[in-house]
């Protein structure tokens, strides 16, 4: 279903060009009312699609764990804080054996029916996250690292740029980058336009479902930088819209990476760019590298 929306305080409007239906947040029940409100002449055949709106799930929070107590609660104590109702978080637990498992069950309830999780060996962390993609109910996917925390406020932001922004593909936001001694780099936020000699941060992607129809799931092939190239096809080759929003929503910590990691990055990038026939002369980014520099470390 194509529906627009307008925000309301906290009431949001869906509409298409020959209807308008109400949607109020809990206020299910009180739809029906609404509608004869607009002095519609014919409410008939609309009861199926208010019950297909109501289900409606404007944010799938993907998170990917494997071995993660340490880190996972920190992240999941964020997106609880956050306003709005109009999100989920799925979990894809690769049979963690430290207590993450244990950790996810506890805060099931407390998410009150909007986390969905499971917990299976899987290749590594694109087929997890290709895992999520599939599980995901909403129209709008994030997918952010056990350890990763959102900002105060960073979910109301994001869904206020998605209503204003209904033409883009995507919204992406500054991140807060730390390394593992917690010391702060200055915000990071790549233009679309330089992504063969720049990384984006996925962490602060808040990008359409759908895009993965067009332009396939995280290709399993790759260790590193699949997020990468799915950036590339999608924002750069694809020239699929993305609005820039001058908020940090998200603090990415820079935790365990190797000089191995560097070797691999390098391998894989070489793949990339024969893969997208990108010359030579452009040189893509080892995203660590490119990081740590930024970063001074």
């Amino acid at each position: 279903m194509n529906l627009g929306r307008i925000f309301l305080g906290d009431m949001r409007l869906y509409y298409q060009p020959d209807k308008i239906l109400i949607l109020t947040g809990e206020c299910i029940y009180h739809m029906i009312e609404l509608i004869g409100m607009f002095c519609f002449p014919d409410t008939k055949g609309y009861t199926e699609e208010l019950m297909l709106i109501s289900n409606f799930m404007q944010l799938s929070i993907i998170i990917c764990t494997y071995n993660s107590a340490g880190r996972l609660e920190k992240t999941l104590d964020s997106i609880l804080s956050q306003n709005g109702e109009d999100f989920e978080v799925v979990i894809i637990d690769g049979a963690s054996t430290d207590g993450t498992v244990e950790i996810i069950k506890d805060y099931e309830s407390k998410f009150a029916g909007k986390l969905r999780w499971i917990s299976e060996k899987d290749s590594g962390i694109y087929e997890a996250m290709n895992k999520g993609v599939k599980m995901a109910q909403g129209e709008y996917l994030n997918v952010i690292g056990a350890g990763d925390w959102l900002e105060e406020g960073a979910l109301g932001k994001v869904f206020r740029a998605m209503a204003d922004n209904l033409e883009a593909d995507a919204i992406y936001a500054k991140t807060r980058i730390w390394d593992k001694d917690i010391k702060e780099s200055k915000f990071f936020q790549t233009l679309p336009e330089i992504l063969p000699t720049q990384p984006m941060q996925h962490p602060a992607l808040y990008y359409k479902k759908e895009l993965h129809n067009r332009f396939g799931l995280y290709d399993e092939r790759y260790k590193i930088v699949a997020d990468y190239l799915f950036c590339l096809k999608a924002f750069y080759f694809g020239k699929e819209r993305v609005k820039l929003i001058d908020d940090v929503t998200v603090n990415f910590v820079m935790d365990g990476v190797s000089s191995i990691c560097d070797k691999e990055c390098e391998a894989e990038n070489k793949r990339v760019r024969r893969e997208l026939g990108i010359k030579s002369k452009i040189k893509i980014p080892n995203p660590v590298r490119f990081i740590k520099k930024r970063m001074g470390i």
